[in-house]
Protein backbone atom coordinates (compact mmCIF):
# COMPACT_ATOMS: atom_id res chain seq x y z
CA UNK A 1 0.00 0.00 0.00
CA UNK A 2 1.59 3.62 -1.06
CA UNK A 3 2.18 6.14 1.38
CA UNK A 4 1.76 9.73 1.05
CA UNK A 5 5.37 11.15 1.17
CA UNK A 6 6.27 13.08 4.28
CA UNK A 7 7.27 17.02 3.86
CA UNK A 8 7.32 20.21 5.82
CA UNK A 9 4.62 22.36 5.79
CA UNK A 10 5.44 25.50 4.33
CA UNK A 11 5.11 27.23 7.34
CA UNK A 12 7.83 24.80 8.92
CA UNK A 13 9.96 25.74 6.08
CA UNK A 14 9.62 29.59 6.46
CA UNK A 15 9.96 29.65 10.14
CA UNK A 16 13.29 27.43 9.62
CA UNK A 17 14.57 30.11 6.92
CA UNK A 18 13.78 33.31 9.11
CA UNK A 19 15.27 31.24 12.59
CA UNK A 20 18.93 31.43 10.21
CA UNK A 21 18.47 35.05 9.21
CA UNK A 22 17.16 36.94 12.20
CA UNK A 23 16.57 36.75 16.13
CA UNK A 24 12.44 35.18 16.11
CA UNK A 25 10.78 36.11 18.78
CA UNK A 26 10.21 33.74 21.86
CA UNK A 27 6.69 33.47 21.00
CA UNK A 28 8.18 31.90 16.81
CA UNK A 29 10.56 30.40 18.41
CA UNK A 30 8.25 28.10 20.36
CA UNK A 31 6.35 27.61 17.36
CA UNK A 32 9.27 26.42 15.28
CA UNK A 33 10.44 24.23 18.06
CA UNK A 34 7.60 22.76 18.28
CA UNK A 35 6.66 22.04 14.86
CA UNK A 36 10.08 20.77 14.02
CA UNK A 37 9.60 18.20 17.12
CA UNK A 38 6.08 17.09 15.46
CA UNK A 39 7.72 16.74 11.90
CA UNK A 40 10.42 14.74 13.40
CA UNK A 41 7.81 12.48 15.54
CA UNK A 42 5.93 11.98 12.33
CA UNK A 43 9.00 10.97 10.27
CA UNK A 44 9.55 8.06 13.33
CA UNK A 45 6.24 6.76 13.68
CA UNK A 46 6.18 6.71 9.83
CA UNK A 47 8.80 4.18 9.49
CA UNK A 48 7.80 2.06 12.99
CA UNK A 49 4.40 1.82 11.79
CA UNK A 50 5.43 0.06 8.42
Amino acid sequence: MPYKPRTESAELQILRILNYRMDLSDKEKQLFFNLKKAMKERLCFGKTSV
